[in-house]
C-alpha cells in the first residue's frame, strides 16, 4: 500500500469571490522583485493592437469594456506594499476612465496611418507603476469613421495569453 502524500492531506481551495488583498503568488513575486531590481523596464508589457472596421458606437464599446473590467478583479488590482510585503490589492470602484480616445481622423490617411504606428509604439514602451496605476491600458483610434484601432496592454503580473481569450470573447 501507498503511504498517503502531502498533497492529498491538504485543505480543498476554497474560492474568495469578496476577497480585496492576497498575497503575490510565487510567479508575482518573481516579477515584483525583477521590476524593482529594473525599474522602468517594459518586459512585462503584454501589448496588442486590433483594426476594427465598420461603424462604432464608441459608448457601447466603452461600457463594454467597462463591464469586462466590473468582472474581472485583476484589472482593478494594484500591487502595494503593506506591513513589510508586497501583496495585491483589489479596488473597489471602477476606474474614471477605462478607455482612452484619440481622432486622428482629421490627418490624410497615410499620415493617419503613420501617426497610429508611432502612438501604438509609444504607448507600448510606457512602464506601468504597479503600486500606483491599474495593471491595464486601454485606447482607441478612429482612423475614420468605419475604421478604428484598439489598444490593449495587460502587465504580466495579472495579464497573459489566456486572459486574451477573455478579452476576445468579451
Amino acid at each position: 500500500a501507498r503511504a498517503p502524500s502531502a498533497a492529498a492531506s491538504r485543505p480543498p481551495l476554497v474560492a474568495h469571490a469578496d476577497r480585496r488583498v492576497a498575497p503575490l503568488t510565487v510567479a508575482q513575486e518573481r516579477i515584483r522583485f525583477i521590476e524593482e531590481l529594473h525599474p522602468g523596464r517594459v518586459v512585462y508589457n503584454v501589448p496588442s493592437s486590433h483594426r476594427l472596421r465598420g461603424r462604432m458606437d464608441r459608448a457601447a464599446f466603452e461600457r463594454a469594456l467597462r463591464e469586462m473590467v466590473r468582472r474581472q478583479p485583476a484589472l482593478r488590482s494594484r500591487v502595494v506594499h503593506e506591513d513589510g510585503r508586497w501583496v495585491q490589492r483589489v479596488d473597489e470602484a471602477q476606474p474614471a476612465q477605462v478607455l482612452a480616445f484619440e481622432d486622428l481622423s482629421g490627418l490624410p490617411a497615410d499620415q493617419a496611418e503613420a501617426r497610429l504606428y508611432e502612438r501604438l509604439q509609444a504607448l507600448s514602451d510606457e512602464p506601468f507603476d504597479l503600486d500606483r496605476e491599474l495593471p491595464f491600458r486601454a485606447r482607441l483610434f478612429r482612423l475614420d469613421e468605419e475604421d478604428h484601432g484598439f489598444f490593449f496592454m495587460g502587465h504580466h503580473l495579472f495579464w497573459d495569453g489566456w486572459s486574451f481569450d477573455l478579452l476576445y470573447q468579451d
